[in-house]
């Protein structure tokens, strides 16, 4: 799925993986919708933007790059997606 500069892929099949489900469960969750919309936004801009003008809470992991951490609280609850890219792609790790 492509949203601009970078092509989002899934770990590890690229269209399937844990951060997807993850994310799917959050939109079946009455409480919890807002949240993945959010998130879903978030991993639309920074494939959109990388790396610039990035508009989302980023954070290198220190002594674990190039992993880098997309943080989003909403409603209390601190979410994180663990992501790296790799020329073209956004990989999305872990939730």
């Amino acid at each position: 799925m492509s949203y601009g500069s970078l092509l989002v892929k899934y770990f590890p099949s690229g269209d399937r993986g844990h951060v997807r489900d993850f994310l799917h469960e959050l939109m079946r969750d009455p409480n919890r919708r807002l949240a993945a919309a959010k998130l879903e936004t978030d991993i639309r801009s920074l494939a959109r933007d990388w790396p610039f003008k990035l508009t989302v809470d980023i954070k290198t992991l220190r002594g674990h790059e190039p992993l880098r951490e997309l943080r989003r609280e909403q409603g209390g609850i601190a979410f994180r997606i663990i992501f790296v890219v790799r020329g073209k792609e956004l990989w999305l790790l872990s939730a």
